[in-house]
């Protein structure tokens, strides 16, 4: 028997939202937003009242080495403590964005290569977020060029100054492929034939000053103070979130130390540590941080006022979310984790946390992807094979109203976002490729179906 088309997306919002014909009324602080309209503007409420305070003072209580067997890819858990700023609800999913600094000894090769005093002082635009300015505040030269001042990379405006224009045009190609790969993830548009990869390109802003030394173009630190770009604070997803007495908190994140291409003015390139990363990275407990607790975009149906199934769909970059979760206590429906790792055995880092809360009855089924097994005899799966093999299942936990929620790399989300439209198809769920991207759409729309997914 046909199945019935998916209502159109402008009908199912108008129902979802409980205010027909007015899916973008503004909620209410207690209202629970149901469709994605709503949705950004909840967040956006969340964010102005979170953010609208000074970066929180943050102690480092604790540095954990995730991966020992894995030399080649460190993976650190990383728990803060600090003061609560205001009481603003925090759901699992929301994010801890760290100041982090540039590495002191790029600090002191940008000061030799200037050839200007540590002491001067200088006047800076500071910013609080990727989003909102700072003030302009006065201080040292070796100050501004540690904490507010971007050395890795040489920014858009000094690439077209000193001949990277195709630079910039090839990353703002880029970027626009990114963000057509990001809206298939996600179900807002289907995926193309594209393969989902981008490449960014980033320039040594230090080899450019060095080429540029001596000659009338030499860089000045009224140059690189004024055009360069600002230390953005660093989202990552927290892993947990805890209220402790005396109006402190505790908030973990995992940071996997990240390495990069980078080329130099020469044309040459080498492989540099992620800015953010490597600060994180060689933080010690007792060591003093700041950053922020702020909004995700991102809402698990248990944030929504919703108890249905659910289904998680992550590898290790989209875990921490979903980990949040279940450490803060999940009191939905059904549970079912679809979980991707290289192998199971070496690089299971939540191995034995998701096997208790499986034990426990918490997570209603754990299904595990190994992309790189060692045991001979296991196949190389990954999420979306798991979907697949499973569709029927997928397709009954469906009907009784489960929410997707995917966490991971931008990649798998686009593989996964294919594989669903194939499922609803073979299954006889829609008719056509046509109405499949309308029914993805309309759980795009009505936060049955949401993706936390980035390009690392």
């Amino acid at each position: 028997m046909e199945a019935r088309p998916a209502p159109g997306r402008k009908q199912l919002s108008k129902a979802a939202s409980g205010t027909a014909g007015q899916p973008s009324e503004r909620l209410s602080p207690s209202d629970k937003p149901q469709t994605k309209l709503q949705a950004d503007h909840f967040r956006q409420q969340r964010f102005f009242a979170m953010r609208g305070r000074a970066p929180i003072p943050l102690t480092v209580a604790a540095v954990e080495r995730l991966d020992p067997r894995a030399p080649q890819h460190q993976t650190l858990r990383i728990t803060v403590e600090g003061e609560c700023a205001g009481e603003f609800e925090v759901y699992p999913n929301d994010v801890l964005s760290i100041r982090w600094h540039n590495d002191p000894t790029q600090v002191e090769h940008a000061l030799d290569l200037l050839g200007e005093r540590p002491s001067l002082p200088v006047q800076v635009a500071t910013v609080r977020s990727a989003a909102f300015p700072g003030p302009v505040v006065t201080t040292s030269v070796k100050a501004a060029l540690t904490e507010h001042v971007e050395l890795q990379t040489t920014s858009e405006h000094l690439l077209k100054r000193y001949g990277f224009a195709d630079v910039v045009e090839h990353n703002a190609a880029e970027n626009e492929r990114y963000r057509a790969f990001h809206r298939q993830a996600s179900g807002e548009l289907a995926p193309g034939n594209d393969k989902c990869v981008t490449d960014l390109r980033a320039v040594s802003l230090l080899s450019v000053i060095e080429q540029l030394r001596g000659s009338r173009d030499a860089l000045t630190v009224a140059d690189v103070v004024a055009l360069q770009d600002r230390v953005f604070p660093r989202p990552y997803t927290m892993s947990g979130y805890q209220r402790l007495d005396g109006g402190r908190f505790r908030a973990s994140i995992t940071v996997s130390l990240v390495q990069k291409s980078l080329l130099e003015a020469d044309g040459e390139s080498r492989t540099a540590t992620g800015r953010a990363t490597g600060y994180l990275a060689s933080l010690r407990p007792g060591d003093l941080t700041a950053g922020l607790v702020l909004p995700d975009r991102h809402l698990f149906p248990q944030t929504l006022g919703r108890t249905v199934p659910l289904i998680i769909v992550c590898t290790g970059a989209g875990v921490a979310g979903p980990l949040a979760l279940l450490r803060a206590g999940y009191r939905g429906g059904p549970l079912w984790f679809v979980y991707g790792v290289r192998n199971w055995q070496d690089h299971g880092l939540y191995r034995d946390e998701l096997q208790r809360f499986a034990q426990a009855g918490v997570i209603s089924r754990l299904d595990i992807a190994e992309s790189r097994p060692t045991r001979a005899g296991r196949p190389r799966r990954y999420v979306q094979d798991v979907l697949v093999e499973e569709s029927d299942e997928l397709m009954a936990w469906l009907r009784d109203g489960a929410h997707l929620f995917m966490g991971g790399r931008l990649s798998m989300a686009v593989a996964v976002n294919q594989a669903l439209r194939q499922i609803l198809i073979s299954t006889g769920a829609c008719s056509s490729t046509e109405a499949a991207d309308i029914r993805l759409g309309d759980w795009y729309d009505t936060l049955r179906f949401q993706a936390s997914v980035s390009r690392v």
